[in-house]
């Protein structure tokens, strides 16, 4: 490969090359990838295939099955993060689909790997003492031989060397997927046992250390998210489970909207400090759209829903699209201050501010784009959307089953505490206070990480 120019990037490629990959895809043989390439090729360790090591890469069903209350966890793309599988948020399926499907059920010291959607291909392994799990279609699933540490694989498949190999073989532009043969394809140097332990406990103590910054963060946003609810006058109330209740219908006929849960939440809010409006009175909601079809040959920052950390409430990852190969639904026209509001079941506390970074990129018309140009009013505005007073009514509002939404016109319905200016900017010191002591805590946290990956990445490649 000759680098004929780098700005723009250009480079030529040889057709054997090509053919030994099989691959037509420019980007797979972006030079950044072939120097890391390269960089493997020089570990003093022997490198092998994961389709050496493991005795079988898989993926969950490809069809989503019945869900439950009560059953067996099915964890999808969203519930592994690196080295973490969240077991307290996923939904549940029948023990009888679990036990007629033993090919996609997940084992303690499998490794599961994020193989569907935007950004990094998190991976994780399931713990020992977990309950019984099954994976979707998101998820593939690595089961390794009994010599290989599934610890070590899965920090080496988390580090810029993995990652950059996940990156490379992904496939497809608007949701792309890293494919069950491409993950048997990837290579990984294989230390002495001692050295692989050695790299496990550095990595584990420094999650440990990060874990517990993000406790603090917790802590810290459930203080505030105390106080910005006592600023309004209002409190959470009582959660009870009511499975038979007795209401007078209006226009809807669904059970599940009569809910004494949501009947309790506008109570509450009309008792509550200050006028209540309608969200319709105090945001702009743009109608703004663009096409990028209709400019083939331009990049464009493609935000969709699982692009924001429904956590920190921020834009997290993107996809860099053509034009050409833009998706249908890449479609609304985003501006810095913005405030993307999803409008699907599901996927609700995925809410963020558009920053400086993504003025003028485009959206997945998922997302209601509000428009605040008020910078008080706008922050107190995105607070309150991420509290259960506003999440609850706009889960009030869904319809549909299989994919369950709220109209423009409902979300413009929502009700929200109205308070004096004066308090609309007091309660914004607050919120940026707060932002300011959470961001300082994370980046410690991810600081720590950053440094571990490096001194694991030196230990496996010289320098």
């Amino acid at each position: 490969m000759e680098i004929l120019a780098k700005n723009p990037l250009c480079f030529e490629i040889k057709k054997k090359e090509m053919f030994k990959y099989d691959r037509m895809d420019v980007f797979f043989f972006h030079p950044r990838f072939i120097e890391l390439d390269a960089l493997l090729k020089r570990s003093e360790y022997p490198l092998k295939k994961l389709s050496d090591i493991a005795i079988v890469v898989k993926d969950g069903p490809h069809h989503t099955p019945e869900f439950v209350n009560e059953g067996v966890i099915f964890l999808q793309k969203g519930d592994v993060t690196e080295g973490e599988i969240n077991l307290e948020r996923p939904k549940r399926i029948t023990l009888d689909f679990h036990e007629q499907n033993p090919r996609t059920q997940a084992h303690p010291r499998d490794i599961l790997i994020r193989k569907i959607g935007v950004g990094p291909r998190e991976a994780a392994v399931v713990p020992e003492g977990a309950p019984p799990l099954h994976i979707f279609v998101t998820l593939a699933l690595i089961r390794l031989k009994e010599e290989h540490d599934p610890y070590y694989i899965e920090i080496f498949l988390n580090s810029s060397l993995g990652r950059a190999q996940t990156k490379r073989r992904n496939k497809g532009v608007g949701s792309p997927c890293l494919h069950l043969e491409d993950i048997r394809e990837i290579r990984v140097p294989i230390p002495p046992k001692p050295i692989q332990r050695k790299i496990v406990r550095k990595m584990l103590e420094a999650r440990a250390k990060r874990k517990q910054n993000l406790k603090e963060v917790e802590r810290l946003r459930i203080e505030f998210d105390s106080c910005f609810l006592k600023e309004l006058g209002l409190a959470y109330p009582e959660e009870k489970k009511e499975n038979v209740f007795i209401t007078e219908l209006e226009e809807r006929l669904d059970p599940y909207y009569y809910h004494l849960k949501f009947k309790r939440i506008i109570d509450l809010l009309k008792k509550g400090r200050f006028e209540l409006k309608r969200l319709k009175d105090i945001a702009k909601f743009s109608i703004e759209q663009i096409d990028p079809q209709k400019e083939p040959n331009k990049y464009f920052k493609y935000i969709q829903i699982q692009s924001i950390d429904e956590i920190n409430h921020n834009i997290s990852s993107y996809n860099y699209i053509l034009g050409k190969d833009a998706p249908g639904r890449a479609r609304m026209l985003i501006r810095e201050g913005d405030i993307l509001l999803p409008i699907l079941g599901g996927s609700l506390k995925s809410i963020a501010i558009v920053t400086k970074k993504f003025n003028n990129e485009v959206a997945t018309n998922g997302f209601a784009i509000l428009r605040i140009s008020d910078k008080n009013l706008r922050h107190y505005v995105f607070y309150y959307l991420t509290t259960k007073f506003a999440q609850m009514q706009i889960e009030r509002e869904l319809t549909g089953a299989i994919m369950s939404s709220i109209s423009k016109s409902e979300l413009e319905n929502i009700l929200i505490p109205f308070p004096a200016s004066s308090s609309q900017e007091r309660i914004t010191k607050k919120i940026k206070k707060l932002n300011v002591m959470i961001k300082e805590l994370q980046k410690k946290a991810d600081e720590l990480i950053d440094k571990v990956k490096k001194e694991i990445e030196k230990m496996i490649i010289e320098e």
